[in-house]
């Protein structure tokens, strides 16, 4: 069992120093961080209220899901459209 922690700990280690975990580990933000970057989003590119708050809804209901998606990805979303 040591062992695998042992490699588990290494594999970490190079994905860090790689700059791969983002990839791989999601991020670590509340859903309150998330809305404020989607209402960022969404104020810069002038997106009717209606679907900032149906994004707010969505983020509330998977907050760890979309800390890891785009605010793009969520956009599409809630058009219907597959994420890219």
């Amino acid at each position: 069992m040591a062992l695998v922690q042992k490699i588990g700990q290494v594999n970490l280690t190079l994905l860090r120093s790689l700059n791969l975990t983002a990839r791989i580990m999601p991020m670590e933000m509340s859903a309150e961080e998330i809305k404020q970057f989607w209402r960022g989003f969404c104020q810069r590119r002038k997106i009717a209220a209606d679907v900032v708050a149906k994004g707010e809804t969505i983020i509330d209901k998977d907050p760890d899901y979309w800390a890891d998606q785009t605010m793009g990805d969520l956009l599409d979303s809630l058009a219907g459209n597959k994420p890219s």
